[in-house]
Order: structure tokens, then sequence, then C-alpha cells
């Protein structure tokens, strides 16, 4: 296959997968698909740039431990391993949460280091498990 034919093919399922894509490097995000503005609530996504996934998690997640603190040492798994994938709470840019399964890979592009990743919003799944716990 030819480097245009898969460039063009891998840019075709960014930018339409149903799940919330995005690329970060440095800790910020630089690239999004469509999917992962819409779960975020943006609209734009110069509106995403630059932020960090931070920026849409609740201070603490379920178990209680410090957000960023868990999600620094997932990024740091990822880089040392390649991959980690792992469920978390995330919120809307407007505060309003919802579980997501996370796959987060180390890649390098043109030389640099940077993490794809995959948001798959799961929070009707994680309320039928609550309802069947009960």
């Amino acid at each position: 296959m030819q480097d245009s034919t898969r460039q063009n093919g891998f840019e075709t399922v960014f930018q339409n997968s149903k799940d919330g894509l995005a690329i970060f490097k440095q800790g910020a995000f630089v690239d999004c698909n469509p999917s992962m503005l819409q779960m975020v609530g943006l609209t734009r996504k110069e509106e995403l740039i630059g932020k960090t996934p931070f920026d849409f998690s609740p201070p603490q997640q379920p178990d209680g431990r410090d957000s960023e603190e868990k999600g620094l040492e997932y990024i740091n798994h990822c880089l040392d391993q390649g991959s980690v994938r792992f469920e978390w709470v995330h919120q809307t840019i407007d505060a309003q949460p919802f579980w997501a399964e996370v796959l987060i890979t180390k890649m390098v592009v043109e030389g640099e280091v940077v993490i794809h990743t995959n948001w798959r919003d799961i929070s009707e799944k994680k309320e039928l498990e609550f309802k069947l716990a009960e």
C-alpha cells in the first residue's frame, strides 16, 4: 500500500470514528476528531487544542484518587509499555460526568513521541453494572 493511500485511510478512520480520538504531546491535545468534540461538549477543534485530559476530568476518580496523579501513572505506563487500557470518569466542558473506556497508545510521528487517545463512552454499560450490583 502506498504511503499516501495509507495516510488517507488513517485520516478517514480518525475523522469518522464514533469513538473520541485525539492526539496529545507534552501533556496537551494537538488534534482530535469530531466525536471527541461532541463527547466533551465543544464545537470547534481550537477549543480543545492546548487543553489537557485533566481539563475534562473531575478532581477525583470514583476510587477517591486524584485524577491528575492517577492519570499521569497511566500515561507513564503507556510511555514505558507502549499502550494501556482503563476505565475513567471524564466530564464535559460544563462538568457533566461520563464514563469512558480509554485506550492510550504511544506513537512516534516525525521523530516526536505523541500519545493517541481513544475514548469510548461506556456510561450506559456502567449504569447497568451499578443497577445489577444493587
